[in-house]
């Protein structure tokens, strides 16, 4: 059947073999579909969609605006984000964590198990140790030091100034 104009179709068209477009196609309303569709080539959406299942992709995916995902989000391998990454609740590490720049923390920290510093560490403010403190080097204090409770020494005490007692020494 070669036809060389507009064919208007009244009702449904029944179909039982292969349906060739070899030019644009227009819908003027919803295409439904039974069975797996292929489209070889780009597929370009305008307006929301949705979908109903699992959507797979094999290939790098490429989003231009932001990605809303409502649940809980499963990543397999690697993340890798450019630029800043906020956070508005929790974050859960099961696992090392590397960081190779600075941290910052605004608010408390607390820390479960033993922290290990390669390097110096500055403290701003107070340092209070609520257990025994075990310093496997000098230490060196500038300014003032107050001691509450005795203090044992082991081994020398060398004193570049003068020792001041106000009570009874033995």
């Amino acid at each position: 059947l070669a036809v060389g104009g507009a064919v208007t179709a009244t009702g449904a068209t029944v179909l039982n073999s292969t349906l060739a477009v070899s030019k644009a196609a227009t819908l003027s309303s919803s295409l439904a579909v039974t069975g797996e569709t292929d489209i070889n080539g780009r597929l370009t959406v305008t307006g929301v969609s949705a979908l109903n299942s699992t959507l797979t992709v094999s290939k790098a995916a490429t989003m231009n605006s932001t990605l809303a995902v409502t649940g809980e989000t499963d990543i397999t391998g690697d993340l890798s984000v450019t630029g800043a990454v906020s956070l508005n609740s929790t974050l859960y590490v099961g696992d090392a964590a590397d960081i190779s720049g600075d941290l910052a923390v605004t608010g408390a920290t607390d820390i479960t198990g033993d922290l290990t510093l390669t390097g110096a560490a500055a403290l701003n403010s107070t340092l209070t140790v609520t257990e025994a403190a075990t310093m496997s080097s000098t230490l060196a204090v500038s300014g003032a030091t107050d001691m509450t409770g005795d203090l044992t020494l082991t081994g020398s005490a060398a004193l570049n100034s003068t020792l001041a007692v106000s009570e009874a020494a033995t």
